[in-house]
């Protein structure tokens, strides 16, 4: 079988997009793969509307919802991979996301690591912060790397997720 990696952008027709080429992509057999890092955090303005933004987390658990359907009208298991970076506001919400039984059942998730590794470590060492951006603007608030990483040590131990990925292009 064949694994494809799709995008996602930060609009309602980029939603729809990417959940209908999943769910053509996962109808088919093949396994599907996205960054949800481009989507708005939980809570962001939406200029125009007057309304705030669900957050990726939200977007997963409809991607995870195409896979749950497939796989009840007598479709083989999903083979699916959400990612968030580490830096993105949303990310102790995506890490949380897998403890509650029956979310994100058909899809892994991994987090990024979309900085230079030895930096993260650093922080850890160090006890410093990670400071939230979305879109390539600092959102102003901080976590620190410690937290973060315990979260991610935790969660793996407790159900075998997240994974965490190196996305750092030198």
């Amino acid at each position: 079988r064949n694994c494809f990696v799709i995008p996602v952008s930060d609009s309602r027709e980029g939603w729809g997009d990417m959940l209908r080429e999943s769910l053509i992509i996962s109808g088919t057999g093949g396994g599907v793969g996205i960054n949800f890092s481009p989507v708005r955090p939980n809570g962001s303005e939406i200029k125009g509307t007057g309304g705030h933004a669900t957050g990726p987390v939200s977007l997963m658990r409809m991607d995870d919802g195409v896979g749950l359907e497939l796989v009840a009208g007598g479709g083989r298991r999903m083979a699916k991979m959400s990612c968030l970076d580490i830096d993105h506001p949303d990310v102790m919400e995506f890490l949380n996301s897998k403890l509650e039984d029956g979310k994100l059942s058909t899809t892994n998730i991994s987090v990024t690591i979309n900085f230079d590794p030895t930096e993260f470590v650093a922080l850890i060492k160090e006890d410093k912060d990670i400071e939230f951006s979305w879109n390539g603007r600092k959102t102003g608030e901080v976590i620190k790397a410690k937290t973060v990483w315990d979260m991610i040590v935790k969660n793996a131990w407790n159900n075998g997720e997240p994974g965490v990925l190196n996305a750092f292009y030198a």
